[in-house]
């Protein structure tokens, strides 16, 4: 029995995402957030949008019929009552009691206009694309989880001023064009160095990887015995699996 194949999907009425939100010349230059408000309002919401996918069945609700939309997300979000939000609602609203939580209602209100200002600055005024592409951008980094994040970050735009339609997710994420960043290795050598191993591996967040070898050469002069790594195996491989879940 012959498989069918799928139709293709016709993406010819889908936003061209970079035809409407083009990089200016003007925008260029502006590769990170100027404030730190517009740093954590990023770094807040990326985070529910690595997995964030408009119409999927929300699995958090024992009901098939309950799908993931942007008004829920951003209920979802409103509902953390962030540090940031509500420092701005006590400016703003003298008269909300700092005693009692803040009120659902005033939280998402509030939350839902800062969310509107932030992604038209965005994608107005900065090198949006630049900042999707920093390696410190998205948590764990993968250029999937950054097109994810990215994407979606469109959608809730569109979403929030009214001019919601689907974006031609192919075109987006070749325009986009995130390279992945390799991994850099640093080797350092050392000699009958005290209370220090063998072998000692770590990497920081720019994907550098140091390598420390603490040679035994005394004890080689004296019997010509070479260390073995081995009982370090077990050390990389721990190191080796925290490493590549966040690099792969």
């Amino acid at each position: 029995m012959k498989k069918q194949k799928c139709p293709k999907q016709d993406t010819s009425n889908d936003l061209d995402w970079f035809q409407t939100y083009p990089i200016t010349s003007t925008m260029e230059s502006f590769t990170k957030f100027n404030t730190p408000l517009a740093q954590q309002i990023f770094d807040f919401v990326k985070l529910f949008l690595v997995d964030f996918a408009p119409g999927q069945i929300n699995k958090n609700i024992n009901r098939p019929d309950v799908k993931y939309s942007f008004n829920y997300l951003i209920k979802q979000m409103a509902g953390q009552r962030p540090k940031f939000l509500t420092e701005l609602i006590y400016e703003q609203h003298s008269s909300v009691n700092k005693d009692i939580t803040i009120p659902f209602e005033i939280a998402y209100t509030s939350f839902k206009n800062i969310l509107s200002k932030f992604t038209h600055i965005l994608f107005t005024k900065l090198n949006y694309t630049k900042i999707f592409a920093l390696y410190n951008s998205i948590p764990p980094y993968t250029t999937t989880n950054h097109y994810n994040v990215a994407l979606n970050f469109a959608r809730l735009h569109l979403f929030l001023h009214d001019k919601y339609q689907t974006i031609n997710r192919a075109k987006f994420i070749q325009d986009l064009n995130i390279r992945p960043i390799r991994f850099k290795l640093h080797y350092f050598t050392s000699m009958d160095t005290k209370n220090q191993p063998l072998l000692k591996i770590q990497n920081d967040n720019k994907f550098n990887i140091n390598v420390s070898f603490n040679i035994p050469k005394t004890q080689f002069l004296n019997d010509f015995h070479i260390s073995s790594l081995k009982p370090y195996k077990t050390n990389f491989d721990t190191w080796f699996e925290s490493f590549f879940k966040v690099y792969q």
